[in-house]
């Protein structure tokens, strides 16, 4: 009886452990999720930027105030905007 009794109470007490490591993963995994959705949130708003200073750039090129590796520079800047929101858009997709 006491062997039942004790095995009993050990096997609540793993299935309350397994319960605990679930609820961790969960609220780890929701946390992630939540953070990624922020990133690709930024990085949109960023791209935006990026698009508008290159659209600067472009048209300062065109007055004669800016040269061609301004516009290089900013269009590189632009690029790397599309690369992070990509990024981004790939980690909301594994969270």
């Amino acid at each position: 009886m006491r062997e039942a009794k004790a095995t009993t109470r050990a096997d609540r007490y793993a299935l309350q452990a397994e319960m605990r490591e679930m609820m961790r993963s969960v609220e780890t995994a929701w946390v992630a999720l939540q953070a990624a959705g922020l990133r690709e949130e930024a990085s949109r708003d960023g791209l935006a930027a990026a698009r508008i200073a290159l659209d600067g750039v472009r048209a300062e090129y065109e007055f004669g105030l800016r040269s061609t590796i301004d516009i290089l520079l900013a269009e590189q800047s632009y690029r790397a905007a599309q690369l992070a929101l990509g990024r981004a858009r790939s980690d909301v997709l594994m969270a």
